[in-house]
């Protein structure tokens, strides 16, 4: 019994922890890259001025608030649509248009070395007719002389 209640307080105490570093702000260089990457860096599934960014979970919120990312809460369809979307006719579909981001840090031992891994997911309409649409990548992120900068592209796929 002592042994179930020691491990319950040291897991608490470590889930207490990673919340407390989850809430810190990345450094400013690095909430710029962080930016950059989550909304310009995954084009394929269109791009229009008035879109949204929906964050896919709290984890992810955290993050893009962290970088400045402006988001908002989930339209009345619980997947965004796509903003290359079309209607039957051909025409643009009306606002809101946008993606569902998923976006999550993985640190090195180093703490130099950072993977982000994002993914974005939408409803791609065209035509009238609807299919579900994602892509996503891990961008290797260094700090190197005082920036941060990305050494590398991994894991990069879409729908």
């Amino acid at each position: 019994m002592k042994g179930l209640l020691v491990g319950l307080l040291a897991s608490l105490g470590c889930a207490a922890s990673v919340r407390a570093i989850a809430a810190q702000p990345l450094p400013v260089g690095l909430a710029a890259l962080v930016r950059q990457l989550v909304v310009d860096s995954l084009p394929d599934g269109g791009a229009r001025d008035e879109m949204i960014l929906v964050a896919a979970d709290s984890a992810s919120a955290e993050l893009m608030r962290s970088a400045d990312v402006p988001t908002v809460a989930a339209p009345a369809r619980e997947m965004p649509l796509c903003p290359g979307s079309t209607e039957a006719d051909g025409q643009p579909t009306a606002p809101p248009v946008g993606y569902m981001v998923r976006a999550m840090f993985v640190t090195e031992p180093d703490t130099t070395t950072r993977h982000l891994r994002v993914t974005r997911s939408c409803d791609f309409r065209y035509r009238g007719r609807v299919r579900r649409f994602g892509e996503g990548a891990t961008w290797n992120l260094r700090r190197e002389d005082g920036r941060w900068r990305v050494v590398g592209v991994f894991d990069r796929w879409i729908t």
